[in-house]
């Protein structure tokens, strides 16, 4: 199954591991296959509407201190496309799952609008629980850019809970799992340290 393989992804790469600093590598072959089974696999596909009820899902990820696990159920609705149920087209993923797994303790501070639809924020922060923030920039002509900064310092775990909502059969990891994007037009995603207390950052650009 689809969500049976990504779930073996998260069972493999997290055992036995310990966070490093300098050779952190995931494994390709692993990869490979998630994306062969994912190919493979044929989800159901709701179409009752009620079927669509975003509370069994809200805040009820395990939580660690690092980053939610992503529920199946936001899994499977994600494979589906049915995330657009819940949220607008403008709406990205990362942020779907963050403010579906991890409560908000402000709302969205705008520092820029779009000049022809004064509704349309531009560029955008959130702060969530746990110290964890969303900062969000979109602009129609030349794509978007995003981050996720938290405490979480295990980069394995970090990199293992976020993988699905990154895969992309176009994407590849350079050597030492700091970058994640294909060679042309997609989404290309950077994990980075702070300097100081060692907390991950992953931030991301869609476009050409």
């Amino acid at each position: 199954m689809r969500i049976f393989a990504l779930l073996l992804f998260v069972t493999l790469i997290s055992c036995g591991s310990e966070d490093t600093t300098s050779s952190e590598i995931l494994p390709e072959e692993l990869i490979e296959e998630v994306i062969e089974e994912m190919a493979e696999e044929s989800l159901e596909v709701y179409e009752d509407e009620e079927s669509y009820d975003l509370s069994k899902i809200q805040f009820q990820g395990e939580y660690d201190g690092c980053l939610p696990e992503i529920d199946p159920t936001f899994l499977r609705w994600m494979e589906q496309d049915s995330l657009r149920h819940f949220f607008p087209w403008s709406y990205e993923l990362m942020y779907m799952y963050t403010s579906t797994h991890l409560d908000s303790v402000s709302t969205k501070s705008i520092t820029k609008r779009d000049t022809m639809y004064e509704m349309s924020p531009l560029v955008w922060e959130q702060y969530f629980e746990g110290g964890i923030k969303f900062g969000f920039e979109q602009y129609p002509e030349a794509g978007a850019t995003g981050y996720i900064s938290t405490p979480c310092t295990d980069k394995q775990n970090f990199i293992r809970i976020l993988y699905p909502l990154m895969l992309d059969e176009e994407n590849t990891w350079n050597e030492d799992s700091t970058e994640y994007g294909p060679d042309g037009a997609g989404c290309y995603y950077n994990f980075t340290r702070d300097s100081i207390n060692s907390s991950l950052t992953v931030d991301w650009y869609c476009g050409c």
